[in-house]
C-alpha cells in the first residue's frame, strides 16, 4: 500500500474521496484523489464501483499522485475498461473504496463504513464489475438478454400446463445454460459487502467484460429462470441461487412496506453464504440495509477489536435493545460443531459465530417466524400488503429476560424454568451426500419413558389414547404451522390424515391388508418413506410411530370428527398438480404443493433447511430437537426467550451447560410452562 501521505485527512464524517483517472500514450493509468463533502451541493456527479475484493490475489500499480500505488488486480481491469471507454458513460469521477478509503488508517474504515449506503445512494450509476469477458460469459451474457426477451412465452407456457415449470424446447441449449452458469459462478455474486451495493443503488448495470445487462433485466433473468426450472442437467441451483437471494431482497427494499422491517440478524442468516476477507464485516457489510434501530443497536464501525468481541458484544446489544434472548438461539447454527461449518472462532456456546459461512435456508430457525420483526425473514412479497397479525412462539409468556454477564463476557446466566429431559430421539435422514454431525447419532434412540405416565398436564392418561398422540405428533413435525415462513396456523384434520394415507405405502409392502388401493404419489413417497422408516419404530408413550398411524382414524359419527373419505378429497384437490414423464414413460404426480404436510415435513427434518428430530422426553412430551440432541440433555423455558432451548450440562461445573440449540415441544410453546408454581432458577451458559 502506498504511504498515508497519498491521502489527504477528510474533514469529518460527511467527507468522502472521489478519484479521476487517464490513460498516457505509455499505457500507464495515472489518477488523483479529491475531497468532497457528500452531503454539499458542490458535490460532483460520480460513478460508483462494486467488485469482488478476493477475485485475484495478483496486484497491479497506477500513478497516483505521482506515486506508484498497489491495487488489486481486478481493480486494474476495471480501470482499463473505463479509460477505454467501452460503453461507461463520461463521468470524471469515480468512487472505488479500496483506492478512495485509506486501508491502513482503521478509524478512518469505521467511518467511511458508515458512509457508504450514503454514498452509494448517491452516485448518478453503480457499476457492477464481475471481471474480465470471455467467450463463454459473452454467450451467457447474450443468453441473459434472451431469457428476459422470452419471459412472456415462458409463463404462458407454464399457464398452458397447469403451472409446470419446464424449460421451453427453444431455450434447452445445454451449453448456453453452461455459459450463464460461467456468469453466475464469478466471485462477486457471493461476497457480503456487494449484497447491499447491489440493492441500495438507484440505478445499477452489470458489466463482464464489455457485455452489459440492466439490474432490471437481471432480476427479470432470474425470474425467468424459475419459471423455466432448468434443473441440475442443465445448471446447478449453487449458480444462480445467490443471484436469486439478491433479487428476493431488492424487492423487500423496493417496498414501502418492507423495506424497513429489513432486521439484521435476518439479513446475516439468509447471506451467510457469502464470503468475507474480514470476519467483522459479517456485521457491517449488512449495515446499509438494516432497520434503524438495529443499525444503533451496533452503533459506529470499528475494527480497534477483533470480530470475537464484536459477536459477544452484539448478543449482548440485542438482548438490552429487544428485550429478547432469541439472537443465542442462532448459536445452534453457527458454531464449530454445526455440520456444514469449517474453522471458525473459539467462542462460548451461546455465541453464534458469523464468521462462519454456511448455506442456510430463508427460515432456518423457528426464531425466524414472520410475525417477530425483530428478527423475522424474507418470504416471497406476493402482495404489497403486509402480514395480519401472523401466529408467534411465546414460549416465555411475556417475562423478559433476566440475565448477567460474567466479568469477561464468556458466561451468561439466565433465569429460567427446566421443563424436561430429551428422552427418544428419532433417526436422521442422510441427503445429498450431507454427514451427520458425529455427536449426533443418526441412528434412533429408544424412549425409556414407560406408556402409562401421566400425561403433560398431570392429569392421568389412558395408555391407548392414540389419536391424542398422533396429533401431538403431526402439530410437532410441522411446528405448529401450515407455511415454511411460520406465518399460518397449520390445519390439524388434513395433516393428521395425510400422515396417515401416506404412512400405508409402507405397510403395503409388508402387509396383505392396506388402508388404501392406490399407492401415494411418487413425490410424497421420495420425501417421505426414508424418513418413515428411519422413525416409524421410535416409541412414544409405549407406542411405536407405526402402531400409532395404523390405527383406523375416527369416523363421522364420533362427534368433531370429519370423515376419513372427505378429508382424503380434500387431501387430493388440495394438491398441486404436476404431469412429469418417468423412466418407463408415464405420467405420474410427482408435487403436493408447498403448504401440504409432505413439504412442512420436509421444510423441518431436512438437513438443508431446519434440520430436526422428533423427539420425546421423560414424562412423554412429543417434540422436535436440534441435530446434535442426545438423551438426557436439559429442555427448557428462558425467560426473554420466543422458544424453548435444548442444553446440556457441563462436567465442570453444577448448573453449568452448553447451548444446543432450539426446541419445539409440544404444548408448551404459548407461554403454557411460565407460572403455575414452576420452580425459577439460573442457567449458567458458557
Amino acid at each position: 500500500m502506498a504511504p498515508t501521505s497519498i491521502y489527504e485527512p477528510l474533514q469529518d464524517v460527511e467527507y468522502f474521496r472521489l478519484l479521476r483517472v487517464s490513460r498516457h500514450t505509455s499505457g500507464t493509468i495515472s489518477g488523483e484523489l479529491q475531497n468532497f463533502n457528500l452531503a454539499s451541493k458542490s458535490c460532483p456527479h460520480f460513478v460508483s464501483f462494486s467488485y469482488a475484493w478476493g477475485e485475484s490475489n495478483v496486484k497491479r500499480s497506477i500513478n497516483l499522485h505521482d506515486r506508484d500505488f498497489s491495487i488489486l488486480g481486478s481493480v486494474y481491469h476495471l480501470l482499463e475498461v473505463v479509460c477505454d471507454g467501452n460503453g461507461f458513460d463520461a463521468n470524471p469521477w469515480l468512487w472505488i473504496d479500496s483506492i478512495c478509503i485509506n486501508q491502513d488508517d482503521l478509524a478512518e474504515r469505521g467511518l467511511q463504513v458508515s458512509l457508504m449506503g450514503k454514498i452509494y445512494r448517491h452516485s448518478d450509476k453503480t457499476v457492477v464489475w464481475l471481471g474480465e469477458g470471455t467467450r463463454q460469459t459473452d454467450m451467457g451474457m447474450d443468453f441473459m438478454h434472451t431469457l428476459v426477451d422470452e419471459k412472456a412465452a415462458i409463463v404462458r407456457n407454464n399457464e398452458k400446463k397447469g403451472g409446470s415449470r419446464t424449460v421451453p424446447a427453444n431455450l434447452n441449449d445445454a451449453e448456453k445454460w453452461t455459459a450463464l452458469a460461467a456468469v453466475f459462478d464469478r466471485t462477486w455474486w457471493r461476497r457480503v459487502w456487494t449484497l447491499q451495493e447491489f440493492i441500495i443503488a438507484p440505478r445499477l448495470d452489470f458489466y463482464c467484460g464489455t457485455k452489459r445487462i440492466s439490474r432490471t433485466r437481471l432480476k427479470n433473468a432470474l425470474y425467468s429462470i424459475w419459471n423455466c426450472s432448468p434443473g441440475e442437467g442443465l445448471i446447478r441451483d449453487e449458480s444462480w441461487n445467490p443471484a436469486w437471494t439478491r433479487r428476493r431482497l431488492h424487492q423487500w427494499y423496493q417496498h414501502d412496506e418492507y423495506w424497513d422491517k429489513m432486521g439484521l440478524l435476518a439479513l446475516m442468516a439468509y447471506s451467510s453464504s457469502c464470503a468475507v476477507t474480514d470476519p467483522r464485516d459479517r456485521i457491517y457489510g449488512l449495515l446499509g440495509l438494516a432497520t434503524e434501530s438495529d443499525v444503533a443497536m451496533v452503533g459506529k464501525p470499528t475494527y480497534a477489536y477483533d470480530a470475537g468481541a464484536i459477536y459477544i458484544a452484539l448478543v449482548k446489544a440485542f438482548i438490552d435493545t429487544y428485550q429478547s434472548l432469541d439472537i443465542i438461539c442462532f448459536a445452534q447454527l453457527f458454531t464449530q460443531w454445526s455440520t456444514r461449518a469449517k474453522g471458525g472462532l473459539d467462542l462460548p456456546s451461546w455465541v453464534p459465530d458469523w464468521s462462519l459461512s454456511i448455506d442456510l435456508w430463508v427460515v432456518p430457525l423457528m426464531v425466524s417466524q414472520s410475525g417477530r420483526g425483530h428478527i423475522a425473514n424474507f418470504r416471497p412479497i406476493l402482495s404489497q400488503k403486509p402480514l395480519v397479525s401472523p401466529p408467534v412462539y411465546a414460549a416465555a409468556g411475556q417475562e423478559p429476560p433476566q440475565v448477567a454477564f460474567s466479568d469477561d463476557f464468556l458466561q451468561i446466566t439466565c433465569k429460567g424454568i427446566l421443563i424436561d429431559h430429551i428422552d427418544g430421539l428419532g433417526g436422521v435422514q442422510h441427503q445429498d451426500g450431507e454427514l451427520v454431525d458425529s455427536s449426533a447419532d443418526p441412528n434412533l434412540i429408544q424412549s425409556e419413558a414407560p406408556a402409562n405416565l401421566p400425561s403433560p398436564s398431570g392429569q392421568a392418561k389412558a395408555p391407548d389414547d392414540r389419536t391424542t398422540l398422533l396429533t401431538s405428533i403431526v402439530r410437532s413435525l410441522v411446528l405448529s404451522r401450515g407455511d415454511r415462513y411460520l406465518s399460518k396456523p397449520f390445519p390439524l384434520a388434513p395433516f393428521l390424515h395425510d400422515l396417515e394415507y401416506l404412512a400405508s405405502a409402507s405397510f403395503s409392502s409388508s402387509s396383505s391388508t392396506t388402508h388404501h388401493q392406490n399407492d401415494p404419489p411418487s413425490f410424497a413417497s421420495r420425501r417421505f418413506l426414508p424418513w418413515f422408516t428411519l422413525n416409524k419404530s421410535l416409541l412414544i408413550r409405549g407406542h411405536t410411530l407405526e402402531s400409532l398411524c395404523q390405527l383406523p382414524l375416527p369416523e363421522p359419527e364420533q362427534e368433531g370428527c370429519p370423515s376419513v373419505t372427505k378429508l382424503r378429497q380434500t387431501f387430493r384437490r388440495g394438491m398441486r398438480v404436476l404431469e412429469a414423464i418417468n423412466s418407463k414413460g408415464k405420467g405420474e404426480v410427482v408435487d403436493l404443493g408447498e403448504e401440504g404436510f409432505v413439504q412442512r415435513l420436509h421444510d423441518t427434518k431436512a438437513l438443508r433447511r431446519m434440520g430436526r428430530r422428533l423427539c420425546t422426553t421423560r414424562e412423554g412430551r412429543v417434540g422436535m430437537a436440534p441435530l446434535r440432541a442426545k438423551r438426557g440433555d436439559v429442555v427448557c423455558l428462558l425467560f426473554g426467550c420466543s422458544v424453548l432451548v435444548v442444553l446440556r450440562g457441563c462436567e465442570k461445573g453444577e448448573g453449568e451447560y452448553e447451548f444446543v440449540g432450539e426446541c419445539y415441544l409440544d404444548g408448551f410453546m404459548d407461554g403454557e410452562g411460565v407460572g403455575g408454581g414452576a420452580v425459577v432458577r439460573e442457567f449458567v451458559l458458557r
